[in-house]
C-alpha cells in the first residue's frame, strides 16, 4: 500500500510511541528511574501518533487510550520522583 509521507511519519511516531512505553513500563516494573527527557519524548510521539485518528474520528482511539494515559502517567510519575544517586 502507498501511504502519503506525512501518514507514514505518523505510522512511525506511533510506532516509536509503543516502544518507548514497553520500555518505561519496564523501568516502571522493576522500580528504576525512568529519565525525564524520555517520558517526555514518549508522551510527545504518543500525542502525534495520536492526530490522524482524532482528526478521522476513529474508534482505535478508545483502545489506544488506555495505553495514552498510561504514558501520561508515567511521564508524571518519572518528574515526580527523586533522582537517585548511582553511586550512593
Amino acid at each position: 500500500m502507498d501511504y502519503p509521507l506525512t501518514v507514514k511519519f505518523f505510522m512511525l511516531t506511533g510506532v516509536l510511541a509503543w516502544g518507548m512505553l514497553f520500555y518505561m513500563a519496564i523501568l516502571w516494573i522493576k522500580h528504576r528511574q525512568i529519565p525525564k527527557k524520555f517520558s517526555a519524548s514518549a508522551t510527545l510521539l504518543a500525542i502525534l501518533g495520536l492526530i490522524p485518528f482524532m482528526i478521522r474520528l476513529d474508534a482505535i482511539i478508545f483502545l489506544a487510550l488506555p495505553a495514552f494515559l498510561f504514558v501520561i502517567y508515567l511521564c508524571h510519575y518519572s518528574w515526580s520522583t527523586p533522582v537517585t544517586s548511582k553511586h550512593a
